[in-house]
């Protein structure tokens, strides 16, 4: 069902109204729920609350089973260090370090959560026959490592995948247009998908700055916003890239995916005598 624009707006401000009057004996709880909805409703759309992404979760996910599609997904946990860590990755890149043997590599590199994390997003694919025919990454470390840790292994690196905060803004175009043309040039086998292991801060920038990157369409809600290991699912489309849906995390793949047995299946092996 569709509502007038008119009334959308209505239902933001009477939203934003209650957000307001409840968000200070909820620090902001209630506000931060309902700001999808009063974007949404600004742009006259219907917000698509978390029932109907869990639906679209389990109907994309069998999708991505199916193969075909190119994944961006970012990596996963490493230490915040905010304020500088832009400047290590830039460092790491320009000197072409192997920054886990470095002095900064906690600035850069997977925490032991994040390579865990990583393990586990193999995991799941192998589980859910998930097929990957290659692997792009950026140079940073953590990427590099979640792809190895989740894939074991990475057929190209490419520094255009890196994160755009970590670059000169006069370089935004010409890395955008780079990073197209490295994904247009890779094949997509049928059965299979691409794997891209970045950041956050990449295909958002360059849908900000309109510098020319990969993403034509956006479908999805705030493309970038999402948890370590999140991941973006794009179709490759008559030479166009649209951004069909995006899992917050592995976890939002594992529990649409990987069914658990009902029975106790030899599970008597735990148990105390």
């Amino acid at each position: 069902m569709k509502f007038p624009k008119k009334d959308l707006l209505g239902i933001a401000l009477i939203s934003f109204l209650s957000g307001g009057l409840l968000g200070a004996s909820t620090d902001g709880y209630v506000f931060e729920k309902v700001k999808p909805i009063i974007k949404s409703a600004l742009k006259g759309k219907l917000y698509k609350g978390p029932s109907k992404i869990c639906e679209l979760d389990t109907i994309w996910a069998q999708k991505i089973v199916n193969g075909g599609y190119i994944l961006h997904l970012r990596h996963g946990m490493r230490e915040k260090f905010s304020g500088s860590v832009t400047a290590y990755d830039a460092i790491e890149l320009i000197n072409e370090d192997d920054a886990r043997n470095t002095d900064y590599y906690r600035a850069v590199c997977l925490t032991e959560r994040g390579i865990l994390d990583s393990k586990l997003i193999g995991k799941t694919f192998n589980l859910a026959g998930i097929k990957v025919s290659h692997v792009v990454s950026s140079p940073s470390c953590r990427a590099r490592e979640t792809a190895i840790f989740a894939f074991n292994r990475i057929d190209q690196v490419e520094p255009s995948i890196l994160h755009r905060t970590a670059q000169m803004k006069s370089q935004y175009k010409s890395l955008g247009k780079k990073f197209r043309q490295v994904i247009d040039d890779i094949p997509l086998k049928k059965g299979s998908n691409i794997v891209i292991s970045g950041h956050g801060g990449t295909l958002s920038y360059d849908l900000k700055y309109g510098s020319g990157g990969l993403i034509d369409r956006d479908e999805t809600h705030e493309i970038d916003t999402r948890l370590e290991t999140g991941i973006v699912v794009i179709e490759r489309k008559d030479g166009k890239y649209i951004a069909r849906h995006k899992f917050n995390s592995i976890k939002e793949l594992s529990t649409n995916l990987l069914e658990l047995p009902v029975e106790n299946n030899g599970l008597d092996k735990f148990i105390f005598k």
